[in-house]
């Protein structure tokens, strides 16, 4: 009797157990983010008049919840296991302001395309910035004397500057395709590897490597696969020839090799919509974190 009396307390305990569980975890989770990560959150909280502003009266209620001496230039007073509870207090209407401002499909893309574009600029500041003036280059105006500087970028692919040479590489345009092409043919298995990602840069006006790009998607090798499938989703459309190579890629058993084609065929667009049910289908299987590239994907393939 006292064995079946423990059974039901404890059937009837789980959902509570397991709401408390819940709870805890979320404010830990927070509790260990940065501070203005917390500050973030906290901010679209304490707005409760939906005005986009949190004016001092509501920055002022916020202090008293969390029982900290209001300060109007200095808001490090707050503990972040303060601001964890705050917002786990709060969630619902975190929830409502995320609902309300969801991007759409259409704005998502964009989104991504220009952080995409942007963190690409950075990476070619960094280059131009650190390679100045080092093994043969101008101090300054990298790109000015192409036929003078690709040799030099070339011959850096072997390096421990090949990131930063093949960045430039790819910001010099199409003047670098042609050197760029015996690489992708060479047995040099680092060398082809940054020149893809040269090309990648390079994009669009990348199209004479798509013949050496089309060897490379057709090997066995998943590395070599990606490098090229990468190439081939900045050069676009042109380089629609691809499809039915990056297709049966689709069912790759590494997860990355599956985005790294599905990716492509979005790069391609609309003459890619014969690898439409391919696509379709691997999004079913996607983990969490893949599923929005998929989606891109698939939309670029699906847009008329």
């Amino acid at each position: 009797m006292k064995k079946r009396f423990l059974l039901v307390v404890l059937i009837a305990g789980l959902p509570l157990g397991g709401y408390l569980v819940y709870r805890a975890g979320r404010v830990l989770l927070y509790a260990t983010c940065c501070q203005d990560c917390l500050l973030s959150g906290v901010e679209i909280a304490a707005d409760t008049d939906g005005d986009g502003v949190v004016s001092e009266a509501e920055w002022r209620a916020v202090y008293q919840e969390v029982a900290v001496p209001y300060d109007a230039t200095h808001r490090r007073r707050f503990s972040n296991a303060g601001l964890a509870d705050y917002l786990d207090r709060h969630w619902d209407r975190i929830e409502k302001y995320r609902e309300a401002h969801r991007l759409t499909p259409e704005q998502e893309d964009a989104e991504y395309e220009q952080s995409e574009v942007r963190t690409e600029k950075v990476w070619l500041d960094d280059a131009l910035e650190r390679l100045a003036g080092r093994h043969g280059l101008p101090k300054e105006g990298i790109g000015k004397d192409p036929d003078q500087e690709i040799p030099i970028l070339l011959g850096l692919l072997g390096t421990k500057d090949a990131e930063m040479a093949a960045n430039v590489l790819g910001h010099l345009g199409k003047p670098a395709v042609p050197h760029l092409l015996p690489l992708l043919k060479g047995g040099d298995e680092t060398r082809r590897r940054w020149a893809c990602f040269a090309l990648e840069r390079i994009g669009s006006e990348g199209v004479e490597a798509i013949p050496d790009l089309l060897v490379l998607l057709a090997t066995k090798d998943p590395s070599q696969f990606i490098d090229a499938a990468n190439a081939i989703r900045k050069i676009g459309p042109d380089a629609k020839a691809a499809v039915p190579l990056l297709v049966p890629w689709l069912n790759a058993r590494e997860p990355y090799v599956r985005l790294s084609a599905a990716r492509a065929l979005g790069g391609i667009g609309p003459d890619a919509r014969e690898a439409l049910p391919q696509l379709e289908e691997v999004l079913k299987g996607a983990n969490e974190n893949d599923r929005p590239y998929f989606r891109r994907a698939l939309r670029k393939v699906e847009a008329r």
